[in-house]
């Protein structure tokens, strides 16, 4: 399943669940409502590609995941009243797990059970999250590949139980730039972190290890930015060619990460994102 190249992929497909309250029609219509069209786009791809891609679910964004009338009600609260429909929360898993069987650089994994932050949940909350990702890799044991907590926000009580149950944990480096704070992210540090879509500021200014150490941890240290526009998404790629070459040379691993509704099924980016794999 693995291979010996540097670098290494994954998507969290989140859909709707993974939207906070008061994102915009458009983008909803537009990045969401094209979700499901991006994966499988990206799944029809990487045929032939050496490179590993992981694919993390939201749990209730797959459709053997019922959805119940208090998730309804809470995301009519966050004004997706509109949209309660599977082209916007429901992946088809039966058709996405036939598809990556037959292609051994394919992991599925979990990107949470419902996309809660892990670090706002209470300390039963946080239990029950728990138990419900437990519950549903023991049904569906293929889906223990990766773990991809929502915000890269780990907790220490859940990745002490992660770590154990899933091949790999993916978590932000401990960097200045990445690391996780409960505070939120600065705007200065906003600012920075979208530089370095464009110059190689983690490569040559960061701590490339992970913020929590553990045997089977991933760090993910480049976000590929999809939804930029077609000039500054060729700028971007060849960015992280050069981020690509300078990891190799420094004898790291790079893992570049993103959203299937960051691609809002455009044909440029997603060819982009296959041909940075190589």
């Amino acid at each position: 399943m693995a291979n010996d190249t540097k670098i290494e992929f994954s998507l969290d497909c989140e859909l709707l669940w993974g939207m906070a309250p008061g994102v915009g029609s458009h983008y909803i219509k537009h990045n969401v409502g094209n979700a499901q069209k991006s994966l499988f786009r990206i799944i029809e791809s990487w045929d032939g590609c050496l490179s590993l891609l992981s694919l993390a679910f939201v749990s209730k964004s797959l459709d053997d995941v019922e959805i119940n009338p208090v998730d309804v009600l809470g995301l009519e609260n966050a004004g997706y009243s509109d949209f309660i429909g599977d082209k916007y929360l429901k992946y088809p898993s039966s058709t996405i797990e036939e598809l990556v069987a037959i292609n051994n650089n394919f992991v599925l994994g979990i990107h949470s059970y419902s996309h809660k932050l892990y670090t706002d949940l209470t300390n039963d909350e946080l239990i029950d999250e728990v138990d419900n990702v437990l519950n549903f890799v023991s049904v569906k044991p293929q889906y223990k590949g990766i773990f991809v907590y929502p915000k890269n926000l780990a907790d220490l009580y859940s990745l002490n139980v992660y770590l154990g149950a899933f091949t790999s944990v993916r978590v932000n480096s401990k960097s200045w730039l990445y690391r996780s704070n409960k505070e939120g992210v600065s705007k200065i540090r906003r600012v920075l972190r979208y530089m370095d879509s464009f110059v190689p500021i983690f490569e040559l200014c960061c701590n490339k290890s992970p913020e929590i150490k553990g045997d089977n941890i991933i760090v993910g240290t480049h976000f590929f930015r999809a939804n930029l526009s077609p000039f500054l998404l060729y700028i971007h790629y060849f960015r992280l060619c050069l981020g690509r070459e300078v990891m190799r040379f420094m004898g790291y691993k790079m893992h570049v990460w993103s959203h299937p509704h960051n691609f809002a099924n455009n044909q440029l980016a997603i060819s982009l994102f296959r041909k940075l794999a190589g």
